[in-house]
């Protein structure tokens, strides 16, 4: 069994409350996406008013998240270690880049 997480502008990884997961069990899990240690979880819905993308590091041992969620990882630590890379991402410059080259709607 996994933890179902969610993901926020506000803090690194939100986990779901005892009674959501208990309705969460009787429900298919097969489209979510299992994400590992070292692997990152972006919510693609970008706000224009935002200082800070919505994306995370799992720290963690294996979590499910939506299907709505992006995940990636780093495929060579030896190249670029994934906490380096968590770290230029959420650099509030990196935001107004992406902000800056995004258009249309992200949903």
């Amino acid at each position: 069994m996994y933890l179902l997480i969610a993901v926020s502008n506000y803090t690194t990884i939100l986990t779901k409350n005892q009674e959501f997961c208990y309705k969460f069990q009787k429900i298919c899990t097969a489209t979510f996406k299992i994400v590992s240690k070292d692997d990152f979880v972006y919510n693609s819905r970008i706000n224009s008013t935002i200082k800070k993308l919505s994306i995370v590091i799992n720290e963690s041992s294996d979590l499910i998240v939506s299907p709505a969620y992006e995940s990636f990882r780093v495929i060579n630590n030896n190249e670029l270690y994934p906490f380096y890379l968590y770290m230029l991402l959420q650099r509030e410059s990196f935001a107004r880049r992406v902000l800056f080259n995004s258009f249309g709607s992200s949903t």
